[in-house]
């Protein structure tokens, strides 16, 4: 019976068995058709869809570097619309990345119509070298200027590559491996059009968007502007936007270097935005990130002002030989907003690469040296006003307190050391003022009456003074070329090992010593004299405005120096009167001359080797850490501990090495006419200005003339707009 049973099932098991069978087979044929129809009769179209979604990688988009512009919003610097030849960086480096990558980002094989590497990598090497030397043709440069540039890139990707293992630790490829680097930059609309035309056939080469750095008749800008250049590996290391991978510098970026283009570089810079496309060069979605502007910054300098008094100095250092350049700084005396801040000789900024060679060798007139912030100098008699003020506010000495000038502090000993009244025309006889009070010391600029009241005051209370007008610290402005003069109080003195003597009091206080102003600290000066207190001062506008300092003198005291100023100029005997002409019927001119001693600067060195038997070097330089760097980089051959390197030209021209000149200073304000002919002195000054002459010489003589070009300049572009409100 059990075996009949299982005879019986049997055809049905097969049955099933079959219809399983079939219907599997049934299925297996339909996916392999399916598999055909898709791999053959829509192998096209899968791939395309299959491409169409991946991605290329992520394309920068420039920001637009913010611009600067005057106090009326007159545009000195902008970024103006231009185009870039870029190419890929694994095209620009191809041994960065195995081949086969640069066949699957090309196409390759298909471009060759081959698939042998070794075919596919000589035509790709020929092709690469063909698409530069059309660049170089295009662009109209040697071919060795591409190359040169293509190497330079190369080259700071990989020191921004080290730079970020070092600081994470490790290696790993970095995202300016993805991107194509600018060879060529500032096309044309219409050059950028002819390029698009001829670069087409090279897929790893761009003609992209960018901008450059435009300058509006910025001759007399230049060293305020600054100037911006690559960024370094140190700038990556350092960049306190590292994080952000849109906002952090990257190869080819731009960082500013000096100037204003350093100082608000946080404003200045935008932040890139990011574009993702398909192969077909559609936006993926979510792939688009908007770039982000930099800021303008406006400055508190006035245009027409700046231009107008750097032909007036231009011209004053022309009329003079030995006169290799100088500095004018204007500034509002309630605010302390610079009005000018002009360093004469300048350059013309856009043409500042080219140029850079000769302006570097120029060591006579030193174009590339920001004078406003970065000479620093004795400031001679201009600071006799704060010597006589810190002797009436501390009752060292009275406004009606005589001192005797019969020319020498020590008629029995005239070579002693800061003991002489001035030289009258700067030779022969000594000035004799004869009993003099403040004012009249001031007006004769009295040596004599300084150096009595430098004794009574002593270096410590003058280095005080010195310090709450803001002599020794910086002025505000933060440029980096900036220096803050000198102070010599006494932990100054003693660091650098200067035993103070009883001479040094009477020399701080005739301005000479170790005592050392910038132009723009001495103009913050006189404004400090005009209103009776010191402030920083500052050159953007809309930047916070600092706490005031009120020196600690009375009304009355500050009155007694500013009658002197006034006189300075206005009185007979005055040791600008002859000098400056000047006249307006709603402003009088106060100020003070100076001549502060200095001695000559060198501008060559020589080199002169151990070995006898080796040629000397001659090198043109204005120091001597200059000349150091220089044969470092002009002659990397010498072993410059093996000789000796030392001065052997200096300026003025055929001067001796210790010889002695002087640099020409003036400093004043407008104060409001009164009634009469005199000042009105219950108002208060709207301006007030510094002017410094290297080598000139006199300060009445030579830098007072300028002085009165100032003061009719300003008051002719500024006009109406001078504030006079009451003083303190």
């Amino acid at each position: 019976m059990r075996a009949l049973l299982l005879r019986s099932s049997c055809p049905m098991f097969e049955r099933r068995l079959r219809h399983v069978l079939i219907l599997f087979a049934a299925a297996t044929a339909v996916i392999l058709a399916r598999l055909a129809a898709m791999q053959v009769v829509q192998h096209d179209q899968y791939l395309e869809r299959t491409e169409d979604m991946l991605v290329r990688p992520p394309e920068r988009l420039p920001f637009v570097r913010g611009g600067i512009f005057d106090r009326r919003g007159e545009p000195l610097v902008t970024d103006e619309p231009r185009w870039q030849i870029a190419v890929d960086y694994r095209a620009l480096a191809p041994e960065s990345e195995p081949l086969s990558r640069h066949i699957r980002a090309y196409d390759l094989k298909r471009r060759y119509g081959t698939s042998d590497l070794e075919k596919i990598r000589t035509a790709y090497d020929r092709e690469r070298a063909r698409a530069e030397r059309e660049i170089a043709e295009f662009e109209g440069t040697a071919l060795d200027e591409i190359v040169r540039r293509r190497r330079e890139i190369v080259e700071r990707v990989a020191r921004i590559r080290e730079a970020h293992a070092e600081r994470i630790g490790y290696d790993e490829d970095i995202r300016e491996q993805t991107w194509a680097h600018a060879l060529v930059s500032g096309l044309t609309i219409d050059q950028q059009v002819t390029a698009r035309e001829r670069l087409a056939v090279y897929p790893w080469v761009r003609v992209r968007p960018s901008s450059e750095r435009t300058f509006h008749e910025a001759f007399a800008f230049a060293h305020v502007l600054g100037r911006v250049g690559p960024v370094s590996a140190e700038n990556v290391r350092e960049d306190p936007d590292s994080t952000d991978r849109l906002a952090r510098y990257v190869s080819g970026d731009v960082i500013g270097r000096s100037g204003v283009e350093r100082v608000c570089e946080a404003q200045l810079r935008g932040r890139r935005g990011e574009v993702t496309r398909d192969r077909r060069g559609e936006v993926v979605e979510g792939g688009l990130i908007e770039s982000r502007n930099g800021a303008d910054v406006r400055l508190t300098i006035h245009g027409d002002l700046q231009r107008r008094l750097y032909d007036v100095l231009d011209r004053a250092v022309a009329q003079h030989a030995d006169v290799p350049g100088g500095s004018i700084v204007v500034v509002d005396v309630t605010t302390r907003e610079i009005l000018a801040c002009v360093s004469c000789p300048s350059y013309d900024p856009a043409r500042f690469s080219e140029e850079y060679p000769r302006l570097q060798d120029d060591t006579d007139r030193l174009p590339l040296i920001f004078r406003a912030v970065s000479v620093q100098t004795a400031p001679g008699s201009i600071v006799k006003p704060l010597t006589c003020l810190a002797g009436l506010a501390s009752g060292r000495v009275g406004p009606d307190d005589r001192f005797e000038c019969s020319g020498y502090l020590f008629p029995e000993n005239p070579d002693a050391g800061a003991s002489k009244c001035w030289q009258v025309d700067g030779s022969g006889p000594r000035m004799r003022h004869g009993a003099v009070d403040v004012v009249a010391a001031l007006r004769g600029s009295c040596n004599i009456y300084m150096y009595r009241l430098g004794e009574r005051l002593g270096a410590g209370e003058l280095c005080l003074w010195f310090d709450r007008a803001g002599l020794g610290r910086g002025s505000g402005l933060g440029f980096a070329e900036e220096l803050p003069g000198v102070n010599p109080t006494a932990d100054w003195m003693y660091r650098r090992g200067i035993a103070l003597t009883a001479a040094h009091p009477r020399s701080f206080a005739i301005g000479q010593g170790e005592l050392c102003v910038t132009p723009v600290q001495a103009a913050n000066l006189a404004a400090c004299y005009a209103s009776g207190e010191h402030r920083p001062v500052r050159i953007v506008s809309g930047a916070p405005s600092l706490e005031r300092e009120a020196l600690p003198a009375t009304s009355d005291q500050l009155r007694a120096i500013r009658r002197g100023m006034y006189e300075v100029v206005n009185h007979p005997e005055g040791t600008a009167h002859k000098y400056v002409s000047f006249y307006d019927e709603g402003f009088v001119l106060c100020g003070k001359t100076g001549s502060a001693t200095v001695k000559p600067r060198p501008t060559r060195y020589v080199f002169r080797p151990s070995d006898e038997a080796s040629a000397e070097i001659l090198v043109s330089a204005g120091s001597l850490s200059d000349a150091r760097e220089r044969m470092r980089v002009r002659h990397p051959e010498v072993d410059l501990n093996a000789g000796e390197l030392s001065a052997v030209e200096f300026f003025p021209r055929g001067a001796a090495a210790h010889g002695e000149h002087a640099h020409a200073w003036f400093i004043g304000f407008l104060q409001p006419r009164g009634a009469g002919e005199g000042p009105d002195w219950s108002r208060s000054s709207p301006v007030a200005f510094a002017v410094l002459l290297e080598f000139g010489g006199s300060g009445g003589r030579v830098s007072g003339p300028v002085a009165g070009e100032i003061a009719r300049t300003v008051l002719d572009v500024l006009g109406p707009d001078l504030r006079t409100e009451a003083p303190r």
